[in-house]
């Protein structure tokens, strides 16, 4: 059930209009997960800075369950986030950021319950 939160100075006006579609089915593919179980999230407009410059910047949250877990995955995955922003936005491979986090079913809840 991979998550993905994506935080950005950019304002929502400056993504292309199908960005979280194409986002939910490029993380889908990349992560080997179906897109049914793939959550997204845009926070645009924010206040942030990176070696003192407030220059366009992006902070990419991935959490998932077995896709994120080693250093193997996830540099593939940084690789592959990375280029797909880029195409995106226009953002330089220096603003875009990655931070993964491996999940345990049991800290994610749906349905009222989490998996055991």
């Amino acid at each position: 059930m991979p998550i993905i939160t994506v935080e950005t100075n950019l304002s929502y006006t400056q993504f292309p209009e199908n960005f979280g579609p194409e986002l939910s089915k490029f993380t889908s593919e990349t992560l080997n997960k179906p897109e049914e179980r793939i959550t997204i999230s845009l926070v645009t407009d924010r206040r942030m800075w990176r070696n003192g410059s407030d220059s366009p910047m992006m902070q990419i949250y991935v959490s998932a369950i077995g896709a994120v877990s080693t250093a193997q995955q996830n540099s593939i995955h940084a690789k592959k986030f990375t280029e797909f922003i880029r195409e995106k936005t226009g953002l330089p491979m220096e603003r875009i950021f990655l931070i993964f986090t491996p999940l345990e079913p049991w800290q994610i809840g749906k349905d009222g319950m989490v998996a055991l």
